[in-house]
């Protein structure tokens, strides 16, 4: 299911956020690595990733990368009297997967990369930041 998948992007993508030096790390054992075993031992993960999840992490994590400067302008402009560094690095994280889904990812409809990204929001940030980020997706999907 993408959902688990997205998830986990998203964990990527945070980490990248924080610890660049640990997220590479983590990048890589999720795409070699990662087997059912891991589970137990891994709490990093969302779910046991199978080919079609790695493929889906991959093309997220490397996508948001290469076209950060893009993604991050599109956020900028869309927060309402914020400054990006005072969003938290969730909503970051958050905003970044679902931007990159929007814009690269014809096979998503946008309305779904948001609502999966509030729902991703609220579980790790706060039921506000799930506003917030709908809030700023909303203002991009509008004026796409």
């Amino acid at each position: 299911m993408r959902k688990n998948a997205r998830e986990d992007a998203f964990r990527l993508l945070f980490e990248q956020n924080v610890n660049p030096e640990e997220a590479a790390e983590k990048l890589t054992r999720y795409f070699e690595t990662a087997k059912e075993e891991q589970k137990a031992e891994e709490p990093f993960y969302v779910n046991r990733p199978s080919e079609q999840d790695r493929t889906y992490t991959r093309v997220v994590v490397e996508g948001v990368q290469k076209h950060l400067a893009e993604i991050d302008a599109l956020i900028q402009e869309n927060l309402k009297d914020w400054e990006m560094d005072r969003v938290s690095k969730i909503s970051i994280a958050v905003l970044r997967l679902s931007i990159y889904e929007i814009l690269h990812m014809e096979d998503i409809p946008a309305e779904v990369s948001a609502s999966e990204a509030v729902a991703i929001a609220k579980k790790y940030d706060s039921p506000s930041a799930g506003s917030f980020v709908n809030g700023v997706l909303g203002n991009i999907i509008r004026n796409q």
